[in-house]
């Protein structure tokens, strides 16, 4: 409970003969990601549904590899961090992003990881008093 108190994802079952079928988790009118989720929506929910039970955070570590956790990126404000995982759809677009002066740049520190121990040595800095 303490670790993680929500999992978004997907709505899914697995049949009688095994087979999954996912079901959209919501509908959105983001033409940026896919059709059946926008993190970018989800994000600024979450962070507004924990406020509401008096939860408030300093910092947003968003850690992604996919085309699909920009959307949630650009949604991050200056005091947060994006991780995005070198080699990956996500700091692509992120490089494309700094390449274009006419691009609405991330607000976000952006700092690339290519190993998880990178990943957490990020989170124990930002957990120190």
């Amino acid at each position: 409970e303490n670790a993680v108190n929500k999992i978004i994802s997907n709505f899914c079952h697995i049949d009688d003969e095994g087979r999954m079928h996912v079901k959209a988790y919501h509908s959105h009118q983001c033409t940026t990601c896919p059709v059946d989720i926008c993190k970018g929506t989800l994000l600024p929910e979450y962070i507004r549904e924990r406020a509401q039970k008096g939860v408030t955070y300093k910092k947003v570590v968003y850690v992604g590899d996919g085309a699909n956790d920009l959307c949630p990126s650009k949604e991050l404000g200056s005091s947060d961090v994006v991780m995005p995982r070198k080699g990956y759809r996500l700091m692509e677009k992120i490089e494309e992003m700094e390449s274009n002066p006419t691009v609405h740049n991330l607000k976000a520190t952006v700092i690339p990881w290519e190993r998880g121990s990178e990943v957490l040595a990020v989170l124990e800095e930002d957990l120190q008093p």
